[in-house]
């Protein structure tokens, strides 16, 4: 059994012995740098195996540079894809390191499809706001913001809350229309008038957010409607993605 559990240990680091490219570094300080993304830190660790650096949300590609005190290397990886090399740490310890695309989400072949009809509404302050119900307990007015991520909350409302969320780090349940989604929650100072937070764009990556503002409502589909196809006025519009967030391209 000894063997067979030595022989387990070293399968990961094989995987690492095919062709991959080396760099060299004197210091464990070192950062990387992803197109149209701010700056990461990074702190080089032969004990992680591999370390691993996911990507922002990508459209076609990244590129990604990660750069150590005296070396560089700069890779291309598509989402889902990885990209994996090693760093040689002061000419001894091999750090076994991975850039790694994140994945994109689609639910176009969802069967039954989704579309999920709720109200929306904007209110005298011209605040948007939607309801969500947090941890089956808790209803909330949030103002649905594609500036935003994931949910945060104003701290007015975060003492009033049945549910005690924990904050940051742990996923909560939240209700919004039919469906339930997974988000961490943040705290912030302000969120719009007459509103408990922020519902960021991350609830719904993969699917479709319709905003109809005559009919005042929102509408979450798994796939393009046929109707929408086929709208002679309908314009499409290119997206980039900075910081986690998608931006219009002027």
């Amino acid at each position: 059994m000894k063997h067979i559990a030595v022989l387990f240990t070293l399968l990961p680091l094989l995987c690492f012995s095919q062709e991959l490219q080396v760099i060299r570094a004197t210091s464990k300080a070192a950062f990387i740098r992803e197109k149209g993304q701010p700056s990461t830190k990074w702190n080089l660790s032969p004990e992680t195996k591999p370390d691993v650096y996911t990507t922002g949300k990508i459209i076609t590609s990244a590129k990604v540079t990660f750069v150590t005190d005296v070396d560089s290397i700069t890779v291309s990886v598509r989402p889902g894809e990885q990209k994996d090399f090693i760093v040689i740490l002061n000419g001894k310890d091999s750090c076994y390191n991975r850039i790694q695309g994140l994945p994109s989400k689609n639910f176009r072949r969802l069967n039954p499809p989704v579309h999920d009809t709720l109200a929306f509404n904007v209110n005298e302050f011209n605040t948007n706001y939607i309801q969500a119900i947090l941890n089956k307990i808790d209803t909330l007015k949030m103002n649905f913001d594609t500036g935003a991520t994931e949910m945060t909350l104003i701290e007015k409302s975060l003492s009033k809350l049945k549910s005690k969320p924990e904050l940051y780090n742990k996923l909560h349940d939240v209700q919004v229309g039919n469906r339930t989604y997974k988000t961490k929650i943040y705290d912030i100072k302000l969120a719009g008038d007459e509103v408990d937070g922020l519902l960021g764009w991350d609830n719904f990556d993969g699917m479709i957010v319709e905003m109809n503002y005559d009919n005042n409502i929102m509408v979450v589909h798994s796939k393009l409607p046929r109707e929408v196809k086929k709208m002679k006025n309908a314009v499409k519009m290119n997206l980039k993605y900075f910081n986690h967030r998608f931006f219009i391209e002027a």
